[in-house]
């Protein structure tokens, strides 16, 4: 997935996909919020994900960093993606 203009991707179709920017009910959850400056908060977040096994900081582009979680037994990746509207906290 990939971030246009403050939107991450919409999810596609299949049910393994959740997002706070989610159009779909069935794929939307409720954002995380955040009270510090946004780059405190990117740093947080960065150090937090780097303590989850198996996870690979993929890409940072601003405000969006995309994460790549390898799950122990199949070893498949999920992709975990974060998008900071600062605006909105």
């Amino acid at each position: 997935s990939v971030y246009k203009e403050g939107r991450l991707a919409e999810c596609p179709s299949e049910p393994n996909c959740i997002s706070t920017q989610s159009l779909q009910a069935s794929h939307a959850i409720v954002p995380f919020t955040y009270s510090k400056s946004v780059e405190d908060a990117r740093t947080s977040l960065i150090a937090e994900m780097a303590k989850v096994p198996r996870t690979k900081l993929i890409k940072e582009d601003g405000p969006y960093l995309h994460f790549a979680c390898r799950s122990s037994v199949l070893q498949m990746a999920d992709d975990v993606e974060f998008y900071f509207d600062d605006e909105a906290k």
